[in-house]
């Protein structure tokens, strides 16, 4: 699949399958070969790939389409179709002939771990990596993993001004160890497993300075950093979407006590879905817009502005807390229901409330904006 209808089409022809392989995923704590397998052959792993690797490039409001149509079907297909697509925006730092090297395929899926918690020590005309990162999501076939890396030399630890010198490095799945970590509440199916390496020499071709180097291709996709993070909300936007089918589904069968009547007739359960409803189609308005907003700046030739960015930052935080919010409400709205572990909704409570606690989703998020709004430096990455 090249194109993004070829690429949303297909997700949506996969949808039946992904969502009955859900339990199973979520039971083995990985995804199932077939929706692997479906997610391949959609070329969900090659959307964010570059024009000049031969993939589709396409546009942030594209990419989140596209997962949020996975993760209304299961939400850990979700969170790992928007990580394993990385591969384009890291390739599009490297030179093409190591970029193409790494991936003779484009539908290799990636692992792309931002927190350094690995060390690249200087040798030669590359680096010799050792670590342990945690939260590799799709480790279970992902086949290329980028790991960020604190760079040290004969001297020690290297200072880039007044932080530590950075190195995100690519690596091949036979230079790394999956370590059996990944025991959760939710999202089990991600396989988010840490990775290890252990005296990995890679050719400084396959590595980039993340907050120094600017990406080698001239595409408006790659032109600001951190744009890799604005396909996030789709995965709670998707979560929650399947929620509320799932809600709408089970209040049109199920008979309440002691009326005897069907759960849509009771007066909770409507106002709960409506509210649910008005919460998601909110926050993916909002994130429409702001992510469009941005995506017409890079488009024109330039980054976002501060005040641009903030914005977008605002609607992805909105999309992680209004979706699990959505949830909760239909959680509570239909009963007994969702205790249950074979009912959607119990997973995806379990799967909003996990999300919700990734650094870019966490409501912190609301501090570090309204520093940035007031003319202070935020106090976490990503601005």
């Amino acid at each position: 699949m090249t194109d993004s209808n070829g690429i949303l089409d297909a997700v949506k022809a996969s949808a039946g399958l992904i969502r009955a392989e859900a339990e199973g995923s979520e039971r083995q704590r990985r995804l199932t070969e077939a929706v692997v397998g479906a997610l391949r052959d959609a070329g969900v792993f090659r959307m964010a790939m570059s024009r000049a690797m031969g993939g589709p490039e396409l546009p942030p409001l594209q990419q989140i389409a596209v997962i949020e149509e996975l993760a209304a079907a299961d939400a850990a297909a979700g969170w790992c179709g928007m990580i394993n697509c990385d591969g384009g925006f890291v390739t599009a730092y490297l030179d093409p002939v190591a970029a193409k090297e790494l991936y003779p395929s484009i539908d290799q899926p990636t692992v792309f771990v931002v927190n350094p918690t690995g060390t690249a020590t200087v040798e030669g005309d590359g680096y010799r990596v050792s670590g342990q990162w945690p939260f590799a999501s799709g480790s279970s076939h992902a086949e290329v993993f980028f790991l960020n890396c604190l760079v040290f030399d004969a001297s020690g630890m290297r200072m880039d001004g007044e932080i530590p010198e950075m190195r995100v490095v690519g690596l091949r799945r036979d230079q790394v160890e999956v370590l059996d970590t990944w025991h959760t509440t939710g999202l089990a199916g991600t396989a988010s497993n840490d990775v290890k390496a252990t005296e990995v020499f890679v050719p400084r071709t396959y590595s980039y300075a993340p907050f120094v180097d600017r990406a080698v291709d001239p595409a408006a996709l790659y032109r600001w950093r951190w744009l890799f993070l604005a396909k996030m909300p789709a995965v709670p936007l998707g979560a929650a979407r399947g929620a509320i089918d799932e809600a709408m589904s089970v209040a049109t069968t199920k008979v309440t006590m002691p009326s005897f009547a069907l759960a849509r007739e009771d007066a909770t359960v409507q106002s709960n879905i409506g509210r649910a409803t008005a919460l998601v189609r909110s926050a993916r308005a909002y994130v429409d817009d702001t992510i469009g907003t941005v995506w017409d700046a890079m488009c024109a030739g330039r980054e976002p502005t501060a005040e641009e960015w903030v914005d977008a930052r605002l609607a992805i935080t909105m999309a992680f807390t209004n979706s699990k919010e959505a949830v909760s409400l239909l959680y509570e709205a239909l009963g007994t229901t969702g205790v249950y572990r074979k009912s959607p909704l119990d997973r995806q409570l379990r799967d909003v409330t996990t999300m919700g606690q990734h650094i870019v989703s966490q409501t912190k998020t609301y501090g570090a904006s309204g520093r940035r709004l007031l003319g202070l430096e935020p106090n976490i990455p990503g601005f």
